[in-house]
C-alpha cells in the first residue's frame, strides 16, 4: 500500500513538464545596419512592411511547433536587421495552446534581452543567441486533466500493479483545483482484499516553488483517516520524472524556471522564465565539438 500511495501521489507533480534554473546569456548587438541605412529604410516605410512579414513568419513557426491562436509584437532595429532575424524585443500572446500533449489556456511571453538573433525564416528555426522569455500562463482544470490523459499518466495510475499482479484497480480519476490546492479524486477496488467494495478517496496538496521547481507541501488525505502522508513529500518531490530539457523547437533545448504559482477560481496561474537555448546549427564547429 505504501508503494501504491507514493506512485499515486507523485502524479500531483506532473502538471510541470520541465523545470530547471533559468541560465542564459544576453549578447551585445553585432553587425547591425548603420544608422544612415536605418534612417533611410525607416523613412521609406520598409521597417513597417518587414515587421508585418516577420510577424506572419513567426506565427507560422509557433503554430508548427504548438497549435493555438497567436498574436506577435516586434520591436526592431531596422528592416535589414529584422529580415536577418535580429530584433530588439518580442511579445507573444497565445490562447488555447497544445503541444506534445500539454494544454495551456493562455500565455503571454516577453523577451528579456535587448538583442535577439533568431532566423525564423529557416526550417527548422536557428537560434543564434539564447532566447530567454518571461512568461505568464493560465491553466484550467480541463487543461490539466487533458494533459494528464494525453501524456499517459492517468493510464499509468489506473494500470498500477505489484510484481505484475493487479491487486487493485483505480478508475474515475480526476484532478481538481481549489483554494490554492490541487486535489486528486478517484476510486479503488481491491477484489482480493475487499471483494466488490469500492473505496472513494481524495488527496490534496499545496503547490509551492523552490529553486525554480514546483514542489508539493502539506500532503494529506481528505477522507482516509489515520494516514500520515507528510513523510512521503520529500520522496515524491524527488521522483519528478520531468526534470528534463524541453524540446519545443527541433535542434534547441529549452528550460523552465518557475517564479510563482497560485490556484484561484479553479485555474492555475504560473509565471517564470523559459529559455530557448542557442540551437546546434547556430553554433560554431568548435562549439559543437
Amino acid at each position: 500500500m505504501r508503494r501504491f500511495l507514493i506512485s499515486l501521489l507523485m502524479l500531483l507533480l506532473l502538471i510541470s513538464p520541465a523545470f530547471a534554473q533559468a541560465e542564459y546569456g544576453c549578447q551585445v548587438p553585432e553587425n547591425l545596419a548603420s544608422p544612415v541605412a536605418r534612417g533611410i529604410t525607416n523613412a521609406l516605410g520598409f521597417n513597417f512592411l518587414t515587421k508585418k512579414a516577420a510577424k506572419t513568419a513567426m506565427i507560422k513557426v509557433l503554430k508548427r511547433n504548438a497549435e493555438g491562436d497567436y498574436d506577435v509584437k516586434i520591436d526592431s532595429f531596422s528592416a535589414m536587421d529584422l529580415k536577418k532575424g535580429k530584433f530588439k524585443s518580442l511579445e507573444i500572446e497565445g490562447k488555447n495552446i497544445s503541444t506534445h500533449g500539454v494544454y495551456v489556456s493562455s500565455v503571454v511571453m516577453n523577451t528579456i534581452c535587448d538583442y535577439n538573433y533568431v532566423d525564423y525564416w529557416k526550417r527548422p528555426v536557428i537560434f543564434y543567441t539564447d532566447l530567454p522569455l518571461y512568461f505568464k500562463a493560465e491553466i484550467t482544470e480541463e487543461d490539466l486533466n487533458k494533459t494528464l490523459v494525453d501524456l499517459g499518466y492517468i493510464k499509468k495510475l489506473t494500470d498500477l500493479n505489484i510484481a505484475g499482479v493487479s491487486l487493485f484497480t483505480v478508475d474515475n480519476v480526476v484532478f481538481k483545483m481549489k483554494n490554492n490546492k490541487i486535489y486528486l479524486i478517484a476510486q479503488m477496488k481491491a477484489p482480493f482484499l475487499m471483494g466488490e467494495r469500492v473505496v472513494k478517496f481524495t488527496f490534496s496538496g499545496k503547490l509551492n516553488v523552490e529553486n525554480g521547481k514546483i514542489v508539493l507541501d502539506n500532503l494529506q488525505s481528505e477522507n482516509l483517516r489515520n494516514i500520515n502522508l507528510n513523510a512521503f513529500v520529500d520522496i515524491i518531490n524527488s521522483m519528478n520524472p520531468f526534470d528534463l530539457p524541453l524540446r519545443i523547437f527541433r535542434g534547441a533545448d529549452s528550460t523552465l524556471s518557475i517564479n510563482n504559482i497560485k490556484i484561484l477560481d479553479n485555474k492555475m496561474y504560473v509565471d517564470g522564465i523559459m529559455v530557448i537555448k542557442r540551437s546546434y546549427n547556430g553554433q560554431t564547429k568548435e562549439e559543437t565539438e
